[in-house]
């Protein structure tokens, strides 16, 4: 959701990446710190990686989601955006269950069958 608000800056690549850069490791900052001092978890661990602060984030990551935030705008975003211009009514109607289906069993075989964290 964050980054899809990042979409007005799209006209400026460089800038845009900046944004995303920011998005994703305050994102992942806040969340992997919460993990840790609220539950003593590490969710994560890039202790020995290159610019690592606290092992919660590091460049790497960053960027890999920053990458990942890009190629949602410029790629993904106006593809599903045509489809969904030139999808009929049927075919929404049809679509938007089947997803939400999807969805639902992902959840429910995620709550049945939990990958313990094992660090």
């Amino acid at each position: 959701m964050g980054i899809y608000a990042l979409k007005p800056p799209k006209k400026h690549p460089l800038g845009l990446f900046v944004l995303c850069v920011a998005a994703a490791g305050g994102a992942e900052y806040s969340i992997g710190l919460a993990g840790l001092r609220m539950f003593g978890m590490r969710l994560w661990d890039y202790r020995g990686l290159f610019l690592d602060p606290d092992g919660i984030i590091c460049f790497r990551s960053v960027v890999s989601f920053a990458v990942m935030g890009m190629a949602f705008l410029y790629l993904l975003e106006p593809a599903a955006e045509r489809v969904m211009k030139t999808a009929n009514r049927e075919t929404v109607r049809v679509l938007c269950p089947a997803l939400l289906l999807l969805f639902l069993a992902d959840r429910i075989l995620s709550a049945l069958f939990p990958t313990p964290i094992t660090y």
